[in-house]
């Protein structure tokens, strides 16, 4: 069942949460391409042009101290961007060190490990693929290195914690089943076995098989497939190295002028939305019910997606600023100077529920003068 469908059926107040809920959770890239789906499908939006560029030219020049505010940093911004002189031309770009194992051992050094289990979630680290995938059995890396299958077991359990999520896995289902079980989901709800047992049914579109072999409704199934087609198959390929570098869509940018930092939330690459005073006015005007129900349907419907843009650019400001506050030392001197910072913290800071917290950092990047980090890197568990 299509998500406009079910959200005709529930309360309102339900859907319009539901609505923002599921922007909430996207990442830049993810969300934009939610957002022309939006254009073609809800004929009540289309887009705002006016002002558009006047905001675009504020934000180029903002974005022009994040590449030189930092001399030392000055060679990341420009490796790749050649003689242009569009600050945009190159943001986002991962610097060459900057691959997969920087990031899980950047985090891998704010948990407090035996040595040993430290030592081969490194080696662990080391051996993963392009796409974070670890080949290798925890028997066979056990026999191979002389150490016991019990401590590579529980580095691969340290791996697997680490962001983002389906790192470390053993294949394509291993990896999906990691996030969705990093979701909340358990290894026996429906999204996880289907996974396990039928992802070319998914693949396939194939809802007619799923439902009877389950026994489940189509709404249900629906909602499974759903949870599994927004998974990422191939976590560490936005990390891949430099010959095969991949650009990351920054949700947030942290930018450092004289004697202060400025939060700008990555609108840029959005289509910016609005209600269609053509349509607006044949709602008003039509007599036919049935035309006039599915256009109140959509008004409701671009109304919540224009709201869920506006909530969530807010909240990912207000996380940004906990951020910021949290770990000014690193903001200002680099990496090596973060501090422990955990969700539920920032939960209780925003006022939020740590759902909502984790639905805020989920698949979300920030950029800032020392590089493109995932938002879960700002918050250092320690075990």
């Amino acid at each position: 069942m299509e998500q406009n469908q079910i959200q005709d059926q529930m309360d309102p107040l339900s859907a319009r949460e539901a609505q923002y809920r599921w922007m909430l959770q996207m990442g830049a890239q993810e969300l934009r391409a939610y957002l022309e789906n939006m254009l073609h499908e809800n004929p009540m939006l289309e887009l705002e042009e006016s002002g558009q560029q006047q905001e675009e030219d504020e934000t180029k020049r903002k974005l022009e101290w994040l590449e030189t505010a930092d001399a030392q940093n000055k060679p990341y911004y420009e490796w790749d961007a050649g003689e242009s002189g569009d600050p945009m031309s190159n943001y986002g770009a991962v610097r060459e060190e900057e691959n997969l194992a920087f990031y899980l051992e950047a985090q891998l050094r704010m948990l407090d490990l035996p040595d040993q289990v430290k030592r081969m979630a490194r080696y662990l680290i080391g051996n993963l693929d392009d796409n974070g995938y670890l080949q290798e059995s925890p028997a066979e890396l056990a026999q191979d290195l002389n150490v016991s299958q019990k401590t590579v077991e529980k580095a691969l359990h340290v791996v697997r914690s680490l962001e983002p999520a389906g790192v470390g896995a053993s294949d394509l289902q291993d990896c999906l089943r990691l996030q969705l079980v990093r979701r909340g989901e358990k290894e026996s709800s429906l999204a996880v076995q289907i996974v396990i047992n039928y992802l070319a049914a998914v693949a396939e579109r194939n809802m007619p098989f799923l439902i009877r072999h389950f026994n489940a409704g189509e709404e249900e199934v629906e909602e499974a497939c759903q949870k599994i087609r927004s998974l990422n198959p191939r976590p560490g390929a936005e990390f891949s190295k430099r010959q095969n570098l991949a650009y990351l869509d920054p949700d947030v940018f942290v930018v450092k002028f004289p004697g202060h930092f400025e939060i700008l939330t990555n609108e840029y690459f959005f289509p910016v939305l609005r209600i269609s005073e053509e349509y607006r006015n044949l709602l008003r005007q039509t007599d036919d019910k049935e035309a006039r129900d599915y256009l109140a349907a959509r008004m409701r419907q671009a109304q919540w997606v224009i709201l869920g843009m506006e909530r969530r650019r807010a909240a990912l400001l207000a996380c940004t600023q906990a951020i910021l506050t949290v770990q000014t030392q690193f903001f200002q001197k680099g990496p090596g100077n973060l501090v422990p910072f955990a969700l539920q913290e920032a939960a209780a800071r925003l006022s939020i529920s740590k759902e909502e917290m984790e639905q805020t950092v989920r698949d979300k990047y920030l950029q800032c003068s020392s590089g493109v980090y995932p938002f879960s890197y700002f918050f250092p568990r320690v075990k």
